[in-house]
């Protein structure tokens, strides 16, 4: 549209095709909605190259990190509960609403939500929130940051939204504004480490206790995933039985650099570094070997994806999928089953 002929329309006019246009993006949101929520439940963004819908809409569909954020919660909102979709086409709800009434609704209480929140702003309706769900302490809220800081759906047709449970802020080039809660054992860990920490200076903060602690968490971490030693001694590249030696493993993640090797068909490579396992590209009952040839790092996500690939889609899921497809399972998800989490 040539914005010039704009100036030559009459007021009645101008305000009838501002209301008409405003019509039409709504259903066009509508539509993408629903399309993004087949997309999601389909799980299609795996073989397509990506570990979470939500890597998959920044970089092909090219939508901002919140737009993205946004559409998957109210795409998934509106599988629960499809009212929803109707109420945003009639302009009842906006997006943003249907995010924030995203982790409340189910199909019981749809209608009784959907007619509370309608034709409210995005600040009415975070006041009417707590009068109507009360909970202990503060709200949170999550900022996507250019890491995937969603907790995304992994598995084909699992419609969790994404985690709120933290906000991370760029503030400059190399600083950060993390805002986060924690509970009273956190709490008291902090104090205590703050305490102990030598330090020269008086004023020790939390900032200077938690980059110290992630630190030293990065580094566990790191040595347990990548078996990295500053004195590596000498190991024999491959085992009998489903035993990787740590040298195979170190080759492995310095190959792959730590992120996942997945590559669809298309050519793109995920390059996740959430959950990375090794996965035998042939599986070990069918002769694979503990060989750096044949081992790869996988995400959580394309590990599963690549184990239903193989059995098919009555496959089991979880642990007993992977051992059930003849592949090492000795890399638990999650936290170190030898790193304390708490006194």
């Amino acid at each position: 549209m040539d914005a010039r002929s704009l100036s030559q329309m009459s007021d009645a006019a101008l305000e009838l095709d501002l209301h008409a246009a405003v019509g039409r993006e709504r259903t066009s949101t509508v539509e993408s909605l629903a399309f993004i929520g087949e997309f999601d439940a389909r799980g299609l963004h795996l073989p397509a190259g990506y570990p979470s819908m939500f890597q998959y809409c920044l970089s092909e569909l090219s939508l901002s990190e919140d737009s993205a954020s946004k559409r998957i919660r109210a795409a998934r909102a509106a599988r629960r509960c499809p009212a929803v979709l109707a109420a945003l086409a009639e302009g009842g709800l906006h997006l943003s609403a249907v995010v924030l009434l995203a982790p409340r609704l189910t199909p019981e209480s749809e209608d009784e939500q959907i007619a509370a929140a309608s034709r409210r702003s995005k600040t009415q309706i975070e006041l009417m929130l707590p009068e109507r769900f009360p909970s202990e302490g503060g709200p949170t809220t999550a900022t996507p940051v250019p890491f995937d800081s969603i907790a995304d759906s992994h598995a084909p047709g699992h419609a969790s939204t994404p985690s709120t449970h933290s906000k991370v802020t760029p503030l400059s080039s190399g600083r950060y504004r993390l805002e986060t809660t924690i509970e009273q054992l956190g709490y008291d860990d902090l104090a205590l480490s703050k305490a102990l920490l030598p330090h020269t200076s008086p004023w020790c903060d939390a900032a200077e206790v938690m980059q110290q602690a992630l630190r030293m968490l990065a580094a566990h971490l790191l040595k347990r995933a990548s078996s990295a030693t500053a004195k590596p001694r000498a190991q024999l590249r491959e085992a009998k039985g489903r035993h990787v030696p740590a040298a195979v493993r170190r080759e492995v993640w310095q190959r792959d650099g730590g992120r996942c090797a997945f590559v669809s068909e298309s050519g793109v490579r995920c390059g996740s570094n959430r959950l990375v396992r090794l996965d035998h590209i042939v599986r070990f009952a069918e002769g694979g070997k503990s060989t750096s040839e044949i081992l790869r790092r996988l995400c959580g996500p394309h590990d599963q994806f690549e184990v239903k690939r193989r059995l098919g889609a009555g496959s089991p899921s979880g642990s007993n999928a992977s051992h059930a497809s003849g592949r090492r399972t000795g890399e638990p998800f999650g936290w170190p089953t030898n790193m304390p989490r708490g006194k």
